[in-house]
């Protein structure tokens, strides 16, 4: 049994003619004899997996607006930063980027109350309201919520930058000549 196993007395697990104390010598086992893997505890596990990460979600979203209220508030000039970003840096070890996001994301989750809402309650990841924070409106925050519980975090991201194009697209002035045919766009008049 295992003590026999692991003591070496068992044959063929240890070359007995280098000695009790040589290399391991792997026994062969049957191809069949793996343990059984019941598909239950997998998927059990996955869930207190999702679980704990919305968890996770839900305590980053109150952080998050907490340091929106640090920032809002200059509470960050009281301890000699010079930004809640620089106090994040400083303090929590963050990167510039991530403080500066943090900072960003909780403006944002301001005027964003489904998004904070969602996030909230763990029904979004950190990835995911960044990206949506990036791009989002009254108008167009709904619908990003649905792309993202849908979406991975990476596909919810390339659909924000995709937004926040056709947004830019869309903010740019109309000229008179949007509207010009090809030639009467062109400085020789020929067309292309």
């Amino acid at each position: 049994p295992l003590v026999s196993l692991l003591s070496g007395s068992e044959e063929g697990m240890f070359d007995s003619s280098i000695g009790s104390e040589s290399a391991f010598v792997p026994t062969e086992f049957p191809a069949d004899s793996s343990p059984r893997r019941d598909p239950e505890v997998g998927r059990r596990l996955g869930e207190e997996i999702a679980e704990e990460v919305s968890h996770i979600s839900a305590a980053e979203q109150r952080v998050i607006m907490k340091v929106q209220r640090f920032d809002a508030e200059g509470w960050w000039g009281d301890q000699n930063a010079k930004s809640a970003s620089h106090w994040l840096r400083w303090r929590l070890g963050f990167g510039k980027s991530t403080a500066d996001d943090w900072v960003r994301i909780g403006n944002a989750l301001v005027r964003l109350p489904k998004t904070r809402d969602a996030y909230r309650r763990g029904l979004l990841s950190y990835t995911q309201v960044r990206a949506i924070t990036r791009v989002a409106t009254a108008e167009n925050e709904a619908t990003l919520i649905h792309f993202a519980r849908h979406a991975s975090g990476s596909q919810l991201e390339k659909i924000c930058r995709e937004v926040k194009r056709q947004l830019a697209l869309l903010a740019q002035p109309i000229s008179s000549t949007s509207f010009a045919s090809p030639s009467a766009r062109s400085t020789t008049g020929a067309r292309r």
